[in-house]
């Protein structure tokens, strides 16, 4: 689309879509029927999969994966080495830091950051506003309320639940 730039070597599936005013940087692959909307930026060797839907806005950092059928909502930031995995959703103006890994089936909430180099298991929810620590490692199917804040280097459990407003300090052998 109109003012749009896509970076040398990269490749568009079939069917997929790019808004105006979006960037692809070199060497990414977009996959089939994606959709990339409005101002999206994604840098160099980017990876987005089949079905995937990019709001407006948001930055898909260097070296990035977004697994199929996962959604980026607008305003959202994957920074460098990240990945997301299938069928994921990233709520609006939340900030995943380098080096995360998100699984298949997740739902990170609206205005959350997730600090660096941290494991998000598959089937976790995170509600909105909430802050994972840098390091942090949350199992598998776990539920994460509202506004909770997970210190660094913390481990929770798979299938926990941390009701809304909860603070987890940071785990004090590492300090």
């Amino acid at each position: 689309d109109e003012g749009s730039v896509i970076g040398e070597y990269s490749e568009i599936g079939k069917g997929s879509s790019i808004s105006k005013e979006s960037f692809i940087g070199s060497d990414s692959i977009i996959g089939w029927n994606v959709r990339l909307c409005e101002s999206a930026k994604v840098y160099a060797r980017v990876i987005i999969g089949d079905g995937a839907v990019i709001g407006c806005g948001p930055k898909i950092g260097n070296d990035s994966i977004i697994g199929e059928n996962t959604s980026i909502s607008d305003h959202s930031s994957i920074s460098y080495g990240s990945k997301i995995g299938h069928e994921s959703f990233i709520g609006k103006l939340t900030s995943i830091l380098p080096n995360v890994s998100v699984g298949d089936s997740c739902r990170v909430g609206s205005c959350s950051v997730i600090n660096e180099k941290a494991i998000i298991g598959d089937g976790v929810m995170i509600d909105d506003f909430a802050t994972v620590g840098a390091r942090v490692e949350i199992g598998e199917m776990s539920v994460i309320g509202e506004r909770v804040n997970i210190g660094m280097r913390n481990v929770i459990s798979p299938s926990s639940i941390i009701p809304s407003g909860e603070t987890i300090h940071p785990d004090p052998k590492w300090h």
